[in-house]
């Protein structure tokens, strides 16, 4: 039972993995909503994207004040599809006097 379990949430994390590979991460908004900046989390690489526009394998689709949806073509015809959230985190800056 314990290998069947395993197996399932493997496969299952298999199916949902690429949509999630780059971890991207959406911090900004341009004012208008036509421009987004996403960050690969995993390798610190940083795209300013519009709808239409392409990073490796992924399609900007949309872009609202809260996310931005991407999407990636898998096998036999299969669209994954994922929203990411807005971050507008505020950051922290050390200013020495």
């Amino acid at each position: 039972m314990k290998r069947i379990c395993f197996f399932v949430l493997v496969s299952v994390f298999a199916i949902c993995g690429p949509v999630y590979c780059h971890t991207f991460k959406a911090t900004y908004v341009s004012e208008d909503g036509t421009e987004v900046i996403l960050i690969d989390k995993a390798t610190g690489d940083e795209w300013m994207v519009q709808v239409g526009d392409k990073i490796d394998e992924y399609r900007i689709i949309q872009i609202t004040m809260d996310h931005v949806t991407i999407v990636h073509s898998g096998e036999n015809g299969v669209v994954y599809s994922t929203d990411i959230p807005i971050n507008d985190e505020k950051h922290t800056v050390k200013i020495s006097p």
